[in-house]
């Protein structure tokens, strides 16, 4: 179950670590400290990320939610 979580969530946090520290980079060279302009591109990308790989996400969730409730009756025992 845990795996599942860390699944769903992985796409979104690596794209998001991805843009933050090309963000970070861009703000070093530049000499700009602003905590706003890192924000929206983490967004962005975490967006993106969803909508890239949105399809292997709610399969993976529908199947783990489907074995769940078959199995249900036995759990329950």
């Amino acid at each position: 179950m845990l795996l599942i979580g860390l699944y769903l969530s992985l796409p979104p946090m690596v794209a998001a670590a991805l843009a933050g520290f090309a963000v970070g980079l861009l703000q070093s060279a530049t000499g700009q400290n602003d905590q706003a302009v890192s924000f929206v591109p983490r967004i962005l990308a975490a967006g993106a990320a969803v909508m890239v790989f949105g399809m292997w996400l709610i399969s993976l969730a529908t199947d783990f939610w489907y074995r769940l409730w078959t199995s249900l009756p036995e759990l329950v025992r």
